[in-house]
């Protein structure tokens, strides 16, 4: 009023994500990739680079990363062998994701189901 700017949010620019209205500011580093969701359609947004998401129907959904990733079991498995030596085993998993639009179409959900 009276021709007066009032401030309605503090945005952290230094954000990855960054959402100002119905926009969105993206940057993607090095050894990520981002999906987003453009109209229904899957959009991979490249590391290394900044994109400006410039409708309401282009979200953001996650990162992905592109290193290799560690996932340890949580729980030992304790078993007894037949002459019964009590074994404890446990685990981790090495995983990289190589083809991140195989990857998005596995997880990520197209369609807003809300009314």
């Amino acid at each position: 009023p009276n021709g007066y700017m009032r401030r309605r949010q503090f945005c952290n620019l230094s954000a990855p994500h960054v959402t100002i209205g119905p926009y969105s500011i993206l940057s993607v580093d090095e050894g990520y990739s981002a999906i987003t969701i453009n109209n229904g359609k899957i959009d991979i947004k490249k590391g290394g680079n900044v994109y400006f998401l410039d409708h309401e129907n282009h979200q953001f959904k996650s990162f992905v990363p592109l290193t290799v990733q560690i996932t340890a079991f949580d729980d030992a498995i304790k078993c007894a062998t037949a002459d019964n030596v009590v074994v404890q085993c446990e685990g981790s998993v090495s995983w990289k994701v190589k083809d991140v639009e195989t990857a998005a179409e596995s997880f990520v959900e197209t369609m807003n189901w809300g009314g």
